[in-house]
């Protein structure tokens, strides 16, 4: 018989246990498990047991802190703000600093205490000094001593504008016949005590004192009226200059007027903007008080367009300022070369050529989008002068102007393609005996070559000079595309490979090119100087540069109507390859 079997085991249990303890098995038993399905294992009560015990004794653990017994020994522990605790918790404060507690009332004591109010009444009083000196008028006059000359440096504003205003009303009412009439009654009416006219009573009692102090008692120095009739007289010349452009009806340009001026030695001793302030405020002054005068002041005209072209107009500018005022202005607008004529109405012809080349660090390119001022500093210093493109292009041309005389020799294509090649054998090997160069024979003859097959070229098709303008230097011709659809190659690419007939009729037939100096091609490109002559060069000038224009713009039509017919055969030309006869 098996005595696990279910059957007989739940008899057993059911007579020898408790029917209290039955009712807590079934309780403590897994649901849908029957009192007789549970298998005889007594492991099941101790875990019954320990999950009850824990929890019973967090009950009485909770309900415990609430007794007055548990409270009064869990209160050292809450208090942490004890003297006792703070020393224990934070020893380095006792040796090296004091608490924290002790610091914060020491600020709060040290912003309450009268030294820095004291410092603030200091800092707030030399303000106050500061203002004061910004605000009072300034009613006296600088001098400065030039050798043996003293030489008046600035004059009081509001004396010189009222100054100013009586020299003009004496030539609109003619009382005086000359300027240095106007001069002399200047000087006795402000330094007379007893005179009294309407005029002079405007001016500001400081400055009419000091002027009488500086003209009756000559209190710094005895040369000081003479240096005052100087200024009074360079002052009249002002005046005088501006009534004249009134009576013209003509615009003033303070920034030329200014420089033409001090070109003439009459800027009031002053640099060139503080003349153009000066000559500013006596304008003001002229609106306000004379209601006949008329003048108006040259406008600068807004530059439109895109960024780059409005970089372009600005970097014009400044050539056109470099070329007019560098070295003191003496190259006046021309170029540097006394046997040419190129002036600033050519503008984009013009370069920057260093004359000593160890001293060269920069570049036109580089430095033209920097402030003016920067600019000239750079090139005088880099001792740089204005040149136009027609002369400078040959003194670079360094291998034309060793073999210039074998290049432009008169009878060299009367002789045979040998007897050339031989020829320049001769001269190439004799040049690198002779001299110390980077070029070997060869690849020095092959660039003798190029020279002379872009004479060979231009004689031929164009009898050897610009279309325009009639240049001869070699070295100034440059190839211009008509039409620059048909662009494809660069003279420089390939002068040095094709021979004479190539280029010829495959380059500059072909493509449809014809023969311009450097200057008239620069001018050509520069299309941003033709579109804004007037905000570059002022508007005087703009009919001068478009009849310019239009002459090169009436060759290129003319010449490349003939390249055409050459190109559709309507026109023969003889073309001679000198360097490669058959």
């Amino acid at each position: 018989m098996n005595f696990n079997s279910p059957k007989s085991e739940p008899n057993k249990t059911f007579k020898k246990v408790d029917t209290k303890k039955v009712e807590k098995t079934e309780i403590a038993s897994k649901p849908g498990q029957k009192l007789s399905d549970k298998p005889k294992n007594k492991i099941e009560r101790p875990k019954i047991d320990l999950q009850k015990e824990p929890r019973n004794k967090i009950q009485r653990e909770k309900i415990s802190l609430l007794t007055p017994s548990k409270n009064k020994i869990e209160r050292p522990k809450l208090d942490l703000k004890t003297p006792s605790r703070n020393k224990i918790q934070h020893p380095k404060y006792d040796t090296k600093a004091p608490p924290r507690h002790k610091i914060e009332p020491r600020r709060i004591n040290l912003m309450k205490e009268p030294k820095y109010k004291i410092q603030h009444q200091e800092f707030n009083t030399k303000k106050l000094n500061t203002d004061k000196i910004q605000v009072k008028p300034s009613h006296k006059i600088r001098s400065e001593e030039i050798g043996d000359n003293l030489i008046i440096k600035s004059f009081p504003k509001n004396t010189r504008n009222i100054i100013s205003e009586n020299i003009y009303k004496t030539f609109e009412e003619r009382k005086a016949t000359s300027n240095s009439k106007i001069v002399d009654t200047l000087i006795k009416d402000l330094g007379d005590i007893k005179s009294q006219p309407k005029w002079i009573n405007r001016l500001p009692k400081d400055e009419l004192k000091e002027l009488r102090n500086y003209i009756v008692n000559n209190k710094i120095d005895s040369r000081f009226e003479g240096s005052l009739s100087n200024y009074f007289a360079d002052l009249t010349d002002l005046v005088e200059d501006i009534k004249i452009l009134n009576n013209r009806n003509q615009a003033v340009n303070f920034s030329e007027l200014s420089r033409n001026l001090i070109k003439q030695n009459r800027g009031l001793n002053l640099t060139k903007r503080g003349l153009e302030e000066a000559i500013s405020g006596i304008y003001n002054h002229f609106k306000n008080v004379f209601d006949d005068f008329k003048l108006e002041r040259v406008k600068k005209k807004s530059i439109l367009g895109t960024e780059s072209e409005k970089e372009s107009i600005r970097c014009l500018r400044k050539e056109y300022k470099l070329l007019i005022e560098m070295n003191d202005g003496s190259y006046g607008g021309k170029c540097s070369n006394p046997s040419c004529n190129t002036d600033f109405k050519r503008l984009p012809a013009f370069d920057f050529h260093h004359e000593e080349k160890k001293i060269k660090t920069t570049t036109w390119n580089e430095i033209m989008h920097k402030k003016y001022d920067e600019i000239k500093n750079t090139l005088e210093s880099q001792k740089v002068k204005p040149i136009c493109k027609n002369c400078h292009l040959p003194e670079n041309a360094k291998i034309f102007n060793d073999f210039k005389e074998t290049i432009l020799k008169k009878d060299l294509f009367t002789y045979s393609s040998h007897d050339i090649d031989k020829f320049l054998n001769l001269k190439v090997n004799k040049f690198v005996k002779e001299n110390n160069t980077n070029y070997t024979a060869a690849s020095l003859k092959i660039e003798v070559k190029r020279w002379i097959k872009k004479r060979a070229v231009i004689e031929q098709v164009f009898n050897g000079m610009c279309i325009s303008c009639a240049e001869k230097r070699l070295p100034s011709l440059q190839m211009h595309h008509t039409n620059q659809d048909l662009k494809v190659h660069r003279w420089g690419d390939i002068s040095r490979k094709w021979n004479i007939k190539e280029l010829i009729n495959d380059f500059v037939i072909e493509e449809e090119c014809v023969c311009l100096c450097g200057n008239c091609h620069a001018m050509l490109n520069t299309i941003n100087f033709e579109k804004n002559v007037g905000k570059v060069l002022g508007e005087k000038y703009v009919l001068e540069v478009k009849a310019d224009y239009n002459k090169i713009k009436g060759a290129i039509m003319k010449n490349s109507s003939r390249i055409k017919k050459i190109k559709k055969s309507i026109i023969k030309l003889n073309v001679k390859d000198h360097l490669n006869e058959e």
